[in-house]
């Protein structure tokens, strides 16, 4: 569990850096991580924004040392 939350702490750091450059969270802003569940304010595409977040426990899985996204990681 340690090594997940520094992981999870890592891919934070990382959305946050180049989250001008993603698609994947563009339009999003106030990015945070509280353990394993990730926050943010997203823009909808009719201009209005929703907090939502994401429990990265739930969707993120070493496998062989590469993290990948599945169902009920």
């Amino acid at each position: 569990m340690h090594l997940f939350s520094i992981s999870a702490s890592l891919i934070l750091v990382v959305l946050s850096t180049y989250a001008a450059n993603l698609d994947i969270i563009s339009g999003c802003k106030d990015l945070s991580l509280s353990g394993t569940v990730l926050s943010a304010t997203c823009q909808r595409g009719d201009g209005t924004y929703d907090s939502m977040s994401i429990d990265l426990d739930q969707c993120i899985v070493n496998v062989n040392g590469y993290l990948q996204c599945t169902a009920n990681g």
